[in-house]
């Protein structure tokens, strides 16, 4: 059996098992009886991947907290920033515009 990967193959699926309080699992399949997913499958596959790009992005903002307190770092992106700004005006004058 198979799922569509978000990258747009096919990932194969697999078969595991999880202990979850019985709360959240009538809620799961409340859930999909109420048509929010088409198999309580589906509704925990969404949530993973919800839950795991959330930890993605924490990972993400903690390098880019890093990147922030390195002055190297600030500094390159000063420059940086600094020839960009310059480039977007190339070419234009005041008096043309």
């Amino acid at each position: 059996m198979y799922t569509n990967d978000p990258a747009g193959g096919q990932d194969p699926l697999e078969k595991t098992g999880y202990r979850i309080p019985r709360s959240l699992v009538s809620m799961v399949r409340e859930a999909v009886e109420s048509g929010e997913a088409k198999s309580q499958n589906e509704f925990v596959t969404r949530a993973l991947r919800r839950e795991l790009r959330a930890v993605q992005r924490r990972a993400l903002f903690r390098e880019y907290a890093q990147a922030a307190a390195d002055p190297g770092f600030v500094s390159e992106m000063t420059t940086v920033v600094e020839a960009f700004d310059e480039a977007t005006l190339d070419g234009l004058e005041e008096d043309s515009v």
